[in-house]
């Protein structure tokens, strides 16, 4: 008997989250969440380990500021769904901006 392997290896469940986003030079929409990571669609182009302020703008909710590392941006027809590691959340400061 063979098992086979299961296809979704991340190590924490991703929950379907919308919400806008704005980083420096454009913004964007979350599309879903977990605890280490986040997928979010924009039109502007990512690199694969670039380093990245932004803040989620939930609604009725205080704003969510994030640093984060670009794991994999993958173009679509008419934008970039861009997935990324937490490195920094934090709702009491804005997370400063890397040049």
């Amino acid at each position: 008997m063979s098992i086979s392997p299961d296809p979704d290896r991340r190590a924490t469940k991703r929950h379907r989250f919308e919400c806008p986003l704005e980083f420096r030079g454009g913004q964007g929409m979350t599309r879903n969440l977990s605890t280490h990571g986040i997928l979010f669609s924009t039109i502007e182009p990512f690199a694969p380990r670039q380093r990245f302020a932004f803040t989620l703008q939930p609604y009725h909710s205080s704003p969510v500021h994030c640093l984060a590392e670009v794991l994999r941006a993958e173009r679509q027809s008419d934008h970039y769904d861009v997935a990324a590691l937490l490195t920094v959340v934090t709702v009491d400061r804005p997370v400063p901006g890397l040049d």
